[in-house]
């Protein structure tokens, strides 16, 4: 008995007995029916009149997909790098990571539009050569057999982190804290190596002659940045309703916020990297992808990605007081949530055709080039503005539906697995390091 307590790490009673350590009973049970009616309501009207449904839920799924692989990550980053300060805040990225097998349920739909959003190679043109080579791995049976092992990954990484962290929840183990952190290197790779896949299978196929091998790490560094914008939003909301009071401070919240920051960066890096070198190669297998986002008000969302996803976030965030400040960094993580959205939207929709293919590019982006003059500046503004146009002219009202209607399902489950657990891993040998966490 005694060896046995010398083996127990110290309980969150101990080290602060202040802290609520789980969400009373009945407790933010409003909030979660709340949010997922939200969803289902908005999704369920974009079905019923959206104009290329399929598309616009991709639009969502796969944005929320990367914030719930984002949270996946950083649980297994901070098992690997054996990381003191992030305790307190990783039981909300393991909560946020317990979703993903409700997106195996949440896939079904994307699975009834098969054929609507994967037509180009699951029905080949026969004389087509480029998807003649690609058939061996752009096949439906194929296709449905990967979708099953991404997703054997990902829950099973779910249920092995997740779970045994709250085991140790009831044991203080802190040999479950070793096991973990052994786990977390060929967990890891494991992730890199589906995501990158998920990446092309669910996205990039959505044009099979284009081809990127970087394009997984964008997907990845946007997904990632999401995941600390939602995770900062979610545990300022938690606090304001009693929770994690004491436990997650402003220390923990500067350090969410340079990862905010970081991956900001880095997806503006993995993008620039993409463009540039397709951009210097200057091959018409290559091109076309980015050629298509140019056209038809597209260029106008590039803009604001280069603006709105770096430029401004960029001297918004880089100052240590904003990502201390509860209100700024509040709304650095909202913005760039919103930003994410148009980020998916650029990648899959101008390969929806129809509305969006089309419409009136050709003649805003005439009227633009007329627009010019002798002002470069206001011939600028001016393109700008009729791209926009043009833009605002092919949306549907359900690609941002979608997106909106996925958070809230997805903040809803989060809500769901925190109602169910402890607040923080309470028995963590790592969370008195945690509670008295400083940035230098």
């Amino acid at each position: 008995m005694t060896a046995t307590a010398h083996l127990s790490a110290p309980s969150l009673q101990q080290l602060a007995p202040h802290v609520t350590p789980k969400v009373r009973d009945g407790d933010l049970a409003t909030a979660q029916m709340g949010l997922l009616a939200v969803g289902v309501v908005l999704i369920g009207a974009a079905w019923a009149t959206g104009t290329h449904f399929y598309f616009s839920y991709l639009v969502g799924y796969m944005g929320m997909l990367a914030i719930c692989l984002g949270a996946l990550f950083f649980t297994m980053l901070q098992h690997i790098t054996r990381a003191g300060w992030s305790v307190v805040v990783r039981r909300l990225a393991e909560n946020i990571a317990g979703v993903l097998p409700f997106m195996l349920v949440l896939f079904i739909p994307l699975l009834v539009g098969f054929g609507e959003l994967y037509h180009h190679w699951a029905e080949p043109n026969a004389a087509d050569g480029v998807l003649e080579g690609k058939n061996v791995w752009l096949n439906t049976t194929f296709f449905f057999v990967r979708v099953a092992i991404y997703f054997a990954i990902w829950i099973g990484l779910v249920w092995f982190f997740r779970g045994n962290s709250i085991k140790q929840d009831e044991t203080g183990d802190p040999a479950l804290s070793l096991k973990m952190a052994r786990v977390a290197a060929p967990g890891l790779l494991l992730f890199a190596l589906s995501l990158t896949f998920a990446s092309f299978d669910w996205i990039m196929s959505l044009d099979p002659h284009w081809f990127s091998t970087i394009f997984g790490l964008t997907y990845f560094a946007g997904g990632f940045m999401g995941f600390a914008a939602f995770v900062i939003l979610l545990a300022r909301w938690l606090g304001a309703k009693g929770y994690l009071q004491g436990a997650i401070t402003t220390e923990h919240f500067h350090d969410l916020g340079k990862f905010l920051f970081a991956f900001m960066v880095f997806w503006t890096y993995t993008n620039f990297s993409q463009y540039m070198l397709i951009w210097y190669a200057n091959l018409p297998e290559e091109t076309g992808w980015f050629l298509r986002r140019a056209e038809n008000g597209w260029g106008s969302i590039g803009t604001i990605l280069v603006i709105g996803h770096f430029l401004f976030p960029f001297a918004f965030l880089l100052s240590r007081n904003v990502k201390r400040h509860p209100v700024g960094l509040s709304i650095g993580a909202i913005f760039l949530l919103v930003m994410h959205c148009f980020d998916m939207q650029f990648l899959i929709l101008p390969e929806a055709g129809g509305t969006h293919a089309g419409g009136h590019g050709g003649a805003h982006a005439e009227h633009a080039t007329s627009a010019t003059g002798a002002h470069a500046a206001d011939g600028a503004v001016a393109r700008f503005t009729h791209s926009f146009g043009d833009y605002l002219h092919q949306i549907d009202w359900a690609d941002f539906g979608c997106f909106v209607g996925m958070m809230a399902i997805v903040a809803g489950l989060t809500l769901f697995n925190i109602r169910r657990t402890n607040l923080v891993p309470v028995r963590d040998p790592r969370l008195a390091e945690s509670l008295h966490f400083t940035n230098v």
